[in-house]
């Protein structure tokens, strides 16, 4: 019986392992350490606009912190602000 609550415990660890993948990040002390594209931030190569560069506003953020510097955004044709966004930018935290 102990035998085939081990076994259950395994299955459904090994289960809940496998069947919930994560991102694999290449570690990384530079960016040479990386594929083309991809940048070296906290030591894990990733695809993402480091702090201090400019991320485009109109898609999802690629900022490696996931945030923009508060009140950073410009637009080249002050026409997008507000509503197409094409040709506004912002600096990643």
């Amino acid at each position: 019986m102990n035998r085939l609550r081990l076994v259950a415990v395994l299955v459904i660890l090994g289960a809940s392992f496998w069947g919930n993948p994560r991102p694999a990040y290449a570690l990384c002390m530079d960016n040479g350490g990386c594929s083309s594209g991809q940048v070296c931030y906290e030591a894990h190569c990733r695809t993402c606009v480091l702090p201090g560069d400019t991320d485009d506003v109109l898609y999802q953020t690629n900022c490696c912190s996931g945030q923009a510097v508060p009140w950073s955004a410009y637009c080249n044709d002050p026409a997008d602000w507000g509503t197409t966004w094409a040709s506004c930018y912002q600096t990643c935290a």
